[in-house]
């Protein structure tokens, strides 16, 4: 998947560009797990029924979730990485709100102790603590060719 390059996407997104990231992304990801999840109360629906509903939420989820990546790539807000890690801490946390209210299941003591290593996870990465403690370069979010200049052409033998 290829970038268009403009000018502002070296510098890093303003707060308000944030806000509208973490909300697109939150409310897309909220309304991916109810999606998943809602059919669950409802055992006897027909697959049909089942699929059509969670179509809906689909698309939802994809509109809003369109919208959020590309707040996040135009403004260079988070590497991949990190909405990966952000992703897995939204979603673990809805999942575990929505097994609480909606399906009564009860929270376990190793969900509690799993949320503050999640947020640690992505306090390093957020933060290269890693890196800047054994004195290594952060890495760079460029493409390899975009780093280095012109990219070799390859010559196919056929």
């Amino acid at each position: 998947m290829t970038y268009k390059k403009d000018n502002h996407s070296e510098k890093k997104g303003s707060v308000e560009d944030y806000m509208k990231f973490f909300s697109l992304f939150l409310l897309s990801s909220t309304i991916s797990i109810i999606g998943m999840y809602a059919q669950l109360k409802f055992p006897k629906a027909g697959i049909f029924k089942i699929i059509g509903v969670a179509l809906i939420f689909c698309v939802v989820d994809w509109y809003f979730m369109t919208w959020a990546v590309d707040i996040r790539t135009k403004k260079n807000l988070l590497t991949p990485t990190q909405v990966t890690m952000f992703m897995i801490i939204v979603q673990w946390t809805l999942l575990l709100i929505l097994n609480h209210f909606y399906l009564k299941q009860k929270i376990t003591r190793s969900d509690f102790i799993a949320f503050p290593i999640l947020l640690f996870a992505f306090g390093v990465s957020g933060g290269h603590l890693v890196s800047k403690l054994l004195g290594r370069p952060i890495p760079s979010d460029k493409p390899k060719k975009e780093r280095k200049g012109k990219h070799k052409k390859f010559k196919f033998l056929f």
